[in-house]
């Protein structure tokens, strides 16, 4: 239904563009949100295809890979090493104050994934957690790994890939991040929505851009 919105709002602006006027009212300061609280995200909050990229402070042993066979990409940092490290710096700030739910995206499989720690180690505070990237559905797709993490405009973030296993393997891969703008929430808890972002995003012109023309 949103996406048939969308879709109908850019024909109705191919038929009638954008006016000077449109655009002073689009730039005047808004009021304040009908919804208690409501106010507009602080940051960017969300990091997937190649945006994800831009968040990356270092990798040892983690390389962007499409892993894809297939035309529908499948874009990530990989790692199979024990002991490869992923930091990403993102800005945990939110409108509201207080902490926040971080979630890293992340496969899952039934077969050759590993573990890896995470942890905050500079601006912000987390504490500890594990991703394990073994299932046992019959099924391989993004994961969503939710951290509790304090606000901070330089959050630096690791992940380590882990020797103990539950597959054999210590294959991790992490494809996003997103920052919450609701204080005390669970996250999204989405897991389709995320593949789909992914998917779409990733299949743009510039493999940046969130495109609707692509959602079919």
């Amino acid at each position: 239904m949103a996406m048939n919105l969308i879709l109908h709002t850019m024909k109705d602006l191919d038929r009638n563009p954008i006016t000077a006027e449109d655009t002073k009212w689009a730039n005047a300061e808004l009021p304040r949100p009908m919804i208690h609280n409501n106010f507009e995200a602080a940051s960017e909050k969300c990091f997937i295809g190649q945006t994800f990229t831009k968040t990356v402070k270092s990798k040892n042993g983690f390389e962007w890979i499409n892993e894809s066979k297939t035309a529908r990409p499948k874009w990530g940092f990989v790692a199979t090493v024990a002991g490869s490290v992923l930091e990403l710096l993102i800005d945990s700030r939110t409108s509201q104050g207080g902490a926040d739910e971080n979630e890293i995206a992340y496969l899952a499989s039934y077969e050759s994934m590993g573990k890896a720690t995470v942890a905050c180690v500079s601006g912000c505070k987390c504490p500890p957690s594990i991703i394990n990237g073994h299932h046992t559905a019959r099924n391989s797709q993004l994961h969503l790994h939710n951290i509790h993490v304090s606000q901070h405009p330089e959050c630096v973030v690791s992940i380590t890939v882990m020797a103990e296993t539950d597959s054999g393997s210590t294959k991790v891969k992490i494809a996003g991040v997103m920052i919450s703008e609701e204080i005390g929430s669970d996250g999204v808890k989405n897991v389709m929505a995320v593949e789909y972002v992914h998917d779409i995003s990733s299949r743009g012109k510039d493999n940046v851009t969130f495109e609707v023309y692509n959602h079919a």
